[in-house]
This record gives C-alpha cells, sequence and structure tokens, in this order.
C-alpha cells in the first residue's frame, strides 16, 4: 500500500529522477513537481499513472521487458470512455500487456465482503445475480463518494448516487479546524500529517455522538 503520488528527486549525480509513492517521504523531492495522476477520482494526467504503475510493476517484482500476462484494473462508478481508453493504450502500446479488463472497485469489495469463501470464475469474483446478495454500497474516494443499491447480486446503476465529496474534503476540514485550535502548530500541520491523523486517529461514529463523546473524555480511556 502506498500514496497514490508521484514527483521528481534529485539523483545520485544531481539530476532529475521520478519517484512514487512513498519514496516521496524519504527523498529530497521539488514539492511543485508532485502531482498524482486522478481528477475527481478519474485518470488525467497520464505521465504521473505511468510512474505510479513503473512504480507498482517493480513492488510486484515484474522486471521483464514488458507484461506477459493480462491485467485486470479497478475504476470507479461510471468511469468514462476517454479515461479507460488513454489508460488502455498506455498499457497496451508501453508494457505490452496482451489484455485488459476493468471491473467496478466497490463492486469487487461488495462481492467479497457477502461472499470471501466464493470460487473464483473465469468472469471475475462478482458475477451478476448468482449469489443473490442485496445490500447498499457507500463508497468514499479522494475526490467524490458514490452510493451503489444492490438488489439480488445486480447494481441498479439507474437509482445510484454520486457525490463530489470524498476523503480529500475531510482532510482539508480536519486542516483548518487543527489550525484554528492550535495556531502554534499550524507550520506542523502538513497534508500528509493531518491525512496520517485522519487515518489513524478519527473514527465513525455511528449514532451515539453524546454518549462516545463522554467515553473519550474518560481517564480509562485515555489510558
Amino acid at each position: 500500500e502506498f500514496r497514490s503520488l508521484s514527483g521528481k528527486a534529485k539523483g545520485a549525480g544531481g539530476e532529475q529522477v521520478s519517484v512514487a509513492g512513498n519514496q516521496l517521504l524519504t527523498r529530497d523531492v521539488t514539492k511543485n513537481t508532485v502531482r498524482g495522476p486522478y481528477e475527481r477520482d478519474i485518470v488525467q494526467h497520464l505521465d504521473s499513472f505511468e510512474t505510479l504503475l513503473d512504480h507498482t510493476f517493480i513492488r510486484l517484482g515484474i522486471n521483464t521487458d514488458r507484461i506477459y500476462h493480462p491485467v485486470l484494473l479497478t475504476e470507479t462508478l461510471c468511469n468514462p470512455s476517454m479515461a479507460r481508453a488513454s489508460t488502455s493504450e498506455l498499457l497496451f502500446e508501453t508494457y505490452g500487456a496482451p489484455a485488459v479488463c476493468y471491473g467496478v472497485d466497490s463492486l469487487f469489495a461488495f462481492e467479497e465482503a457477502c461472499n470471501p469463501d466464493a470460487p473464483q470464475t473465469a468472469l471475475g469474483p462478482f458475477v451478476p445475480g448468482e449469489h443473490g446478495s442485496s445490500g447498499l454500497i457507500v463508497r468514499v474516494g479522494h475526490a467524490a463518494s458514490h452510493v451503489v443499491p444492490i438488489v439480488d447480486g445486480m447494481a441498479v446503476h439507474a437509482a445510484a448516487l454520486r457525490s463530489p465529496t470524498g476523503s480529500g474534503a475531510c482532510t482539508s476540514l480536519l486542516s483548518s479546524v487543527l489550525q484554528l485550535r492550535y495556531p502554534q502548530h499550524r507550520p506542523l500541520l502538513t497534508p500528509a500529517r493531518v491525512t496520517y491523523i485522519k487515518e489513524n486517529h478519527c473514527r465513525l461514529i455511528t449514532g451515539k455522538y453524546t454518549e462516545e463523546l463522554r467515553e473519550y473524555q474518560s481517564w480509562d480511556t485515555l489510558e
């Protein structure tokens, strides 16, 4: 697991080299070169996406001159055909992948949660209508969130909703609150640190806010 960001850093000889993921935390990175491949959870910056793919394949131990096996990519709901075409072109022409398949990430997660022991099929883990599971998917991305109803194992796309609010907005809000509450620590509240606080020290309260707040204020919890 690593951040979907890439940037430029100084190499051993002073030249500019591309870095990605957690390498951004350990290298002398030029700040104005750090960027992600996504805009509103859709691939827009192919240069950054290619750097992330290089980093991903290296971490998987793939150091061949091309990709010799099919590639499965997850995507957000209703991903534009233009973004998918650009991604496919990159995988086919740059990496030589023999085949590329796409699937909605939230549907894969729903099927895995409902049927963790289901056998894999040629169509992948999600086979519509096979298991008859029903539920409601709430998928929170960085820049957008989706709500997708599932009825009898089928996604009802006509009833799905998209909100242009995601975890990135939560991070921005938390950063503003912390800067107002602790103005003396404003220089230390970098986006990376605020994201760490959000991911490791924030939690979702399910309906009993007052009781949860009292629990956090008790000495037993603090200890």
